[in-house]
């Protein structure tokens, strides 16, 4: 195989990007924990994230919401569960006897009537002309 042959580049491959030739394959390898070596070294392949200003304000502002969502389902839970052991009587869910609030009566149904004005006198028909 020729120099010009293991040079050989696709079009849609950036212009630094060539092939390989079926030597440069046979440098290739892997170990038992399947990490790729070349030329018996080991491949290292790392790329930071980088986040904007923004970006990392919006991920902590989203971590804080996912935390205050998680306790107020932890103490919705609880509650939930506190209800259902009181309709199940697991444990005792009602006031002491004698702490407990006395029954205030109802109010009454009926509306109450207005007091009639001072000068008002009972039983005068007024007519308008």
């Amino acid at each position: 195989m020729t120099e010009e042959d293991a040079s050989w580049r696709h079009p849609g491959w950036p212009k630094n990007v060539k092939s390989m030739s079926w030597q440069g394959i046979g440098l290739l390898g892997i170990d038992e924990a399947n990490r790729p070596y070349w030329d018996g070294q080991p491949i290292e392949m790392r790329r930071r994230l980088e986040l904007t200003f923004w970006q990392m304000f919006l991920a902590w502002v989203t971590a804080g919401a996912i935390v205050v969502g998680a306790s107020g389902i932890v103490v919705l839970a609880l509650n939930a569960g506190y209800d259902l052991g009181c309709k199940l009587h697991r444990w005792s869910c009602s006031l002491p006897v004698e702490h407990e609030v006395p029954l205030q009566p109802a109010p009454s149904a009926v509306a109450p009537q207005p007091t009639p004005p001072p000068n008002f006198v009972s039983g005068t028909n007024f007519q308008q002309r």
